[in-house]
């Protein structure tokens, strides 16, 4: 059974989401890491066990949220050096990952650039839209020097995760999503249900066929078009988190130099959909080629058997075995 699903911008929530044009038999939806999800499948589920699947989303954000005093990653990030916590199993999994990634992409991929985060203002307790001046280079130069995994260090026999220095703070925001929708796939997918469609602002898995559309990074309407087969998706852009200072755009993901990537170059990437198997790694792997470019992503992309759509302003590049249909004027650069 195919569905449509078309990419829009939600302002409020400041993230990629896609809704559903078509119906299932069961469905749920709300809100969950700051943004809107939606999960739907065919077939019957008890009241309790569809709740049970809506849990597991909240309790790996309740986890892993950098603005709940609760969590175990708040927690970690507001302590001194030395300060420790024991992760949960689904926080070790999102750890593990963010570590495997990050030395597969040499560093591009950092859950630890928190500190980056927080002085660019683009961090969910600060995030506002807008912004009257950027950091000096002497504050950037600041916190990259502590915006360093190697900070942190993981026992896992204790499941301790532990860091040296004060300032050092980490995040799984690029990943977080896409593992909670593989999970709670994974947990439809065990109450027996089909045509299952799980979409965390945007980042979704699914087990059935679905149409695609990925929004246009500049302006309205769709750049691309997809069909999904049975797999995740994960889409990432400097038109979801952004602001304009003296007509320059600064987005939230940011590169080695501590600055947004891409900063000044015409030719920059402005957004990266990647498709595979799990959306944990589509999520990840599309920040991960957002900061690396395209000829530097190529051998990471199909190390994990994914493919990827690359737009910059005027071209675009594809990466693996699935078929985009390209919706704008727009030159194919590979």
């Amino acid at each position: 059974m195919r569905k449509t699903i078309a990419a829009v911008i939600l302002v409020a929530v400041t993230a990629l989401s896609l809704f559903l044009l078509t119906s299932c038999t069961g469905n749920a939806e709300g809100f969950v890491f700051g943004t809107y999800y939606s999960y739907d499948y065919e077939g019957y589920l008890s009241s309790s066990k569809l709740a049970k699947a809506e849990a597991v989303a909240r309790d790996i954000d309740a986890a892993l949220s950098v603005s709940d005093e609760k969590s175990l990653v708040y927690k970690l990030n507001a302590a001194g050096a030395g300060g420790e916590v024991t992760l949960d199993t689904y926080a070790e999994e999102v750890f593990l990952l963010a570590k495997e990634i990050y030395a597969a992409t040499d560093g591009a991929f950092n859950p630890a650039s928190f500190p980056l985060t927080e002085l660019w203002k683009f961090s969910p307790d600060e995030f506002a839209g807008a912004a009257q001046s950027i950091p000096s280079e002497t504050e950037i130069a600041a916190a990259l020097a502590v915006s360093d995994f190697s900070l942190f260090t993981y026992d896992g026999a204790t499941r301790v995760l532990k860091k040296s220095n004060a300032s050092a703070k980490i995040d799984f925001g690029a990943v977080a999503k896409g593992y909670a929708a593989d999970k709670v796939y994974e947990t439809l997918e065990s109450y027996g249900v089909k045509n299952i469609v799980v979409d965390i602002g945007g980042t979704i898995r699914s087990s059935d066929e679905i149409e695609l559309y990925v929004a246009e990074p500049r302006g309205t309407g769709y750049a691309a078009r997809v069909l999904l087969d049975g797999k995740a998706v994960s889409t990432s852009g400097d038109y979801q988190r952004y602001y304009i200072v003296d007509g320059v755009r600064y987005h939230h993901i940011m590169d080695k130099t501590g600055h947004p990537a891409g900063l000044g170059d015409p030719n920059a990437i402005i957004s990266v959909t990647v498709i595979g198997a799990e959306a944990a790694v589509c999520d990840a792997l599309s920040t991960a080629v957002f900061v690396l470019g395209y000829e530097d992503s190529l051998n990471l992309v199909t190390r994990y058997g994914c493919s990827a759509l690359i737009l910059t302003e005027t071209g675009y590049y594809t990466v693996g075995e699935e078929v985009f249909e390209i919706l704008t004027e727009r030159q194919k650069l590979n």
